[in-house]
């Protein structure tokens, strides 16, 4: 009796564990898609950047003051950006030349869209 109530509950929690795994599974799964944004700067100085559309937000690896910003995606595409100074700047679609204001220094940036099968 102590025999198979243990092995029960062993193979019990493996059927337990196994189930969060196969959600993280699926989840592993979705892949997103890029989104092509340009920071521009003044007198004609850029930086090119993709970020990834899964809503995390990523350091935007420039100390460069930013006066505008660009988007290159879908309608469905949402982005926003975070400056030093405490600015957001949001870009939906594909929106050109979105003034931040007070031009500063972006520190990161987020976008977003529906996973892809």
């Amino acid at each position: 009796m102590f025999f198979l109530t243990l092995a029960t509950t062993a193979l019990l929690s493996h059927i337990v564990m196994a189930a969060p795994m196969a959600s993280n599974a699926i989840a592993a799964r979705q892949t997103y898609p890029n989104v092509p944004v340009t920071f521009n700067g003044a007198g004609g100085t850029y930086y090119n950047t993709v970020i990834v559309a899964n809503d995390v937000s990523v350091p935007t690896g420039t100390d460069m003051s930013v006066v505008s910003i660009s988007m290159f995606g879908r309608a469905d595409f949402t982005c926003s950006s975070h400056g030093v100074d405490g600015s957001v700047t949001f870009l939906v679609g594909d929106e050109q030349n979105v003034a931040v204001n007070p031009p500063q220094i972006q520190t990161s940036i987020s976008c977003s869209a529906p996973p892809e099968s």
